[in-house]
């Protein structure tokens, strides 16, 4: 093998008589490049700038050092790598970033700015630049990894968030996998190339996501600065789907143990329940655990109905229930006896008078056996739904406040009215009329108990919305993806929806029902509140 280093690789024809050429360049890869149309790459750029400097201060562990400042949150990444020197990421939001007008500064510029912001860590010691400049970071993909006889691996094929600390490992795996692969089909490279990137690319999926998720964490960390020290600890730690609650406990179960009794009141008991089995009070309802589902019987701490239709003209098909047939509940509480039930009423709108759903999604009904649709305005749900009608609102007011009249008086002690998924109150928020949909909640909050919970069901990408409802009397959140308009296209992977729930909580300050894929307790606990 003929070694050459500090070589300029322009191109790679040169080498194309070679029986494999490995392309192992970076996330800037010449490689890559040159055959962009076989490998088919996508970049990504994540919503924070960093710059990378080193230092001669060395911490003796990984740190994470946050800073709030009066431009907004910055992070740094600190970590020894040598026996004199460490590498020191600093992170913040671009809006932070221009508001403290690094924009603006040259490289000396900057530095200067960090080691003033972070002189309580340097102690002293200077930050040292490589070129440093701040950039966003690329999640880099490619559909392909190999062309005839080039194939990449590392960051010239795949990039991960550095907050996750794996592209050197995933660079190395790669090279296991490859070398394994051509050792296995010794006559085969077509096969070999082909086993390698079987072998690597689900692996490597699954810590992008993983990297993704960790970095939209750092790129919105300001939400959750006004967390109690415990909480924050726990969030940082749980932050992707990596370390999960339960997997945390395997690792350290000291920690978990009293950020547990932390949650649960910190009285200093010595066994408290996992987050997911403690109490939650919303107004004068206590719920015996934070475990929402949608059926009676099965120890859930509340369970929220389907839409029940404020008359028959709001149904969605022939089996929504009317709040005219909801069975009293004296105790408010389901068949299990400890299960608060929640009633949430709506109206279809344009997406009514279907078939049923078992038949399939939004399939008209035949027109004869159609009821009058109304929506925010005259325009149909789908190509091929019917056109409503302009709803009149004052009647729907009314129908609404005596359907949570109704609600009140069969015993039921939570109400939520659904405002989502291109139903008739979405359609208004659709076309930025909020004021209706505003007159709605005021006019339900005036006639439902003060001392009772109230409850909307609202589409992910309505949130700015949401902190009018809360100032008009909303207690919980339901924040649901999807179906807003006939052509939505949502990403239904593992809890799809709790990035948007999680947003709601802690920006708008309302406690929220995560959804979306959610099938295990313990998986997650980065969403947790108290």
């Amino acid at each position: 093998v003929e070694m050459r280093f500090q070589t300029e690789v322009p191109g790679v024809d040169e080498y194309r008589d070679y029986d494999l050429v490995v392309g192992a360049d970076g996330a800037n890869s010449t490689v890559r490049r040159l055959f962009e149309r076989n490998f088919r790459p996508s970049v990504e750029l994540m919503k924070a700038k960093y710059v990378w400097y080193g230092t001669t201060r060395r911490p003796d562990a990984f740190t994470f050092i946050f800073k709030d400042t009066p431009y907004g949150m910055f992070q740094v990444h600190a970590y020894p790598f040598d026996e004199s020197l460490s590498t020191v990421i600093v992170e913040t939001h671009d809006e932070i970033w221009e508001r403290a007008g690094l924009d603006r500064m040259d490289e000396q510029g900057s530095i200067e700015f960090c080691q003033k912001l972070f002189a309580d860590f340097l102690q002293g010691h200077p930050l040292l630049s490589n070129r440093s400049l701040w950039i966003n970071f690329p999640m880099i993909r490619c559909r392909t990894w190999s062309h005839d006889n080039v194939v990449l691996l590392g960051d010239s094929v795949h990039t991960a968030h550095f907050s996750i600390g794996s592209g050197t490992k995933l660079a190395l795996e790669d090279a296991i996998a490859l070398a394994r692969a051509l050792a296995r089909w010794k006559d085969d490279r077509e096969a070999a190339l082909t086993e390698f990137e079987m072998e690597r690319q689900p692996v490597v999926e699954r810590l992008q996501e993983a990297s993704r998720v960790s970095a939209d964490y750092f790129a919105s960390v300001q939400r959750y600065f006004r967390f109690q020290p415990p909480q924050f600890a726990y969030q940082l730690m749980t932050r992707t789907p990596r370390i999960t609650h339960n997997n945390l406990t395997a690792r350290d179960p000291q920690f978990v143990r009293a950020f547990e009794t932390w949650f649960a009141g910190g009285d200093g008991r010595l066994v408290a329940p996992p987050p997911a089995f403690t109490p939650l009070q919303l107004r004068e309802v206590v719920l015996e655990n934070r475990i929402v589902l949608t059926r009676t019987g099965q120890g859930a701490g509340l369970v929220v109905t389907s839409l029940v239709a404020v008359t028959p003209e709001g149904r969605i098909d022939p089996e929504t229930v009317l709040v005219s047939d909801l069975a009293p509940s004296p105790t408010g509480r389901g068949r299990g006896g400890g299960e608060e039930v929640m009633i949430s009423l709506g109206h279809a709108g344009a997406r009514g008078a279907m078939r049923p759903r078992s038949l399939g999604l939004d399939l008209p009904l035949p027109e004869a056996e159609r009821w009058p649709l109304v929506s925010a305005s005259a325009r149909a749900y789908a190509p091929w739904t019917p056109v409503p009608s302009e709803a009149d609102p004052a009647p729907l007011i009314d129908q609404f406040v005596a359907a949570a009249r109704r609600v009140r008086e069969l015993g039921y002690r939570l109400l939520e009215l659904d405002f989502s998924r291109g139903y008739l109150i979405d359609s208004f928020l659709l076309e930025d009329r909020l004021d209706f949909p505003l007159q709605l909640l005021e006019a339900v909050r005036d006639v439902w108990p003060a001392d009772l919970p109230l409850g909307v069901a609202c589409s992910s990408d309505s949130l700015e919305a949401v902190r009018a409802f809360k100032a008009a009397g909303v207690d919980l959140v339901r924040v649901l993806n999807g179906q807003r308009t006939w052509d939505a296209r949502t990403e239904y992977g593992r809890m799809y929806g709790a990035a948007a729930s999680d947003r709601v909580r802690n920006e708008y300050g309302v406690q929220t029902i995560a959804f979306g894929q959610i099938t295990r307790i313990g998986t997650s606990g980065s969403s947790l509140r108290r």
